[in-house]
């Protein structure tokens, strides 16, 4: 509870020496954030307990959700995206977390706006994160029948970014399933972009050894198990 305070005070007084403009004043909701102890303790675990590192990810989120607009992102998302089934949360692993689902066969580099899909992402993200108050997701990236014209790293790299910056202690385990041997290479730079601790939470799986993390009864029947699910886009105030 000390350290949370800590970062607290010192996120105070770095907003009394002034907010960079632009992005300008934090949304108010965001602010809120900073008076949740279980938020603060989130990026404190983040930051292995370093008030200073836990102090700088706070203020870089906040700037970060300001400057994308965050809160108003399902205005902005792009609904024909929405639909396209390459990203959507279902079914859960072992351990109880949501699987954000990459469908990467349905992508094709080059036939859609990457800024976009990005708007894409931050939407599921956002809305994952409200309905599972903060509770881990795991990643699920679905490399089956992949090809090179499928896979976009810079786009894989984006989300991990997010994950690693903006979403602290969200992620359970990154699952990589079915990956072409083509894709190995890529997959060491995104390795590269997380520590230690979090490399350690990445699965390699087929579907033969996927029900070891995901049981079959939540697992796709694409994917080898016995959930007949077909995404079909849901808004969040209908749900």
């Amino acid at each position: 509870m000390e350290k949370v305070l800590e970062v607290r005070n010192m996120f105070e007084a770095k907003i009394k020496q002034g907010i960079p403009n632009p992005p300008g004043e934090f949304d108010h909701r965001d602010l809120e954030r900073v008076n949740s102890d279980k938020y603060i303790k989130r990026i404190l675990d983040h930051c292995e307990n370093n008030v200073k590192s836990a102090t700088k990810m706070l203020w870089d989120i906040l700037i970060w959700r300001k400057q994308n607009n965050v809160y108003n992102i399902k205005e902005q998302v792009n609904i024909d995206y929405l639909k396209s089934g390459i990203f959507f949360p279902h079914g859960r692993d072992k351990d109880g977390s949501l699987l954000f689902i990459t469908k990467w066969k349905l992508y094709n580099k080059g036939q859609m706006n990457t800024e976009e899909l990005k708007k894409v992402i931050i939407y599921w993200l956002e809305r994952m994160e409200k309905k599972e108050d903060g509770h881990p997701i795991s990643l699920f990236l679905d490399m089956n029948e992949c090809g090179v014209r499928n896979m976009d790293i810079d786009l894989v790299m984006y989300l991990v970014s997010l994950l690693k910056n903006y979403y602290p202690m969200f992620v359970n385990y990154s699952i990589i399933f079915q990956m072409p041997w083509i894709m190995s290479a890529g997959f060491k730079l995104i390795k590269g972009l997380f520590p230690a601790k979090a490399v350690e939470r990445f699965r390699f799986t087929t579907k033969d050894t996927l029900k070891d993390l995901v049981a079959p009864d939540q697992a796709l029947v694409c994917w080898g198990g016995n959930d007949p699910y077909v995404f079909e886009f849901i808004p969040e105030d209908a749900e």
